[in-house]
């Protein structure tokens, strides 16, 4: 199996940070613990070079995962 290792732009970064932040305030109402923990992933994720892994299938075939 390969690997295929992509960084995320600034935009996809920050677009993910925000809903994380958003989502923090939501869960805010039902549990401040869990809103905190939310909000130190969304600095993390702002503060960090984010990388997108995923496998990578050659174009000669194989089962793909099938």
């Amino acid at each position: 199996m390969k690997l295929q290792v992509k960084q995320l732009d600034t935009a996809t970064t920050n677009t993910i940070a925000f809903a994380l932040e958003m989502y923090a305030v939501y869960v805010s109402q039902i549990n401040e613990n869990r809103a905190d923990t939310y909000r130190e992933l969304a600095v993390m994720f702002r503060h960090s070079i984010p990388l997108l892994v995923s496998e990578a299938y050659s174009e000669k075939g194989g089962n793909h995962g099938l």
